[in-house]
């Protein structure tokens, strides 16, 4: 793995960490990459699972925020009577 200024392998659990986080997240700094076949490998899976996860994770956040059917309906009714008092 290629470290900036100075080249070396995956010697500390979070320099992996770190590229596997940049790299799921799809940001890519450029800052580590590998080096050799296998990490390459590993690293386009790594992408494949990242990018995953990170949509797993939005379409989870947005079923969590979405308005029920009721909810969605007194919300409305609330927005009505606003304008109503308005004008």
């Amino acid at each position: 793995m290629k470290n900036g200024s100075n080249s070396g392998n995956f010697e500390f659990f979070f320099d992996s960490f770190w590229f596997m986080i940049v790299t799921m997240t799809t940001v890519g700094y450029g800052d580590r990459y590998p080096m050799t076949h296998i990490g390459r490998l590993i690293t386009f899976f790594g992408c494949l699972l990242g990018t995953l996860l990170v949509s797993l994770m939005v379409v989870s956040l947005q079923n969590t925020t979405k308005l029920s059917i009721g909810e969605q309906r007194v919300f409305n009714d609330l927005i009505k009577g606003e304008v109503k008092s308005k004008t």
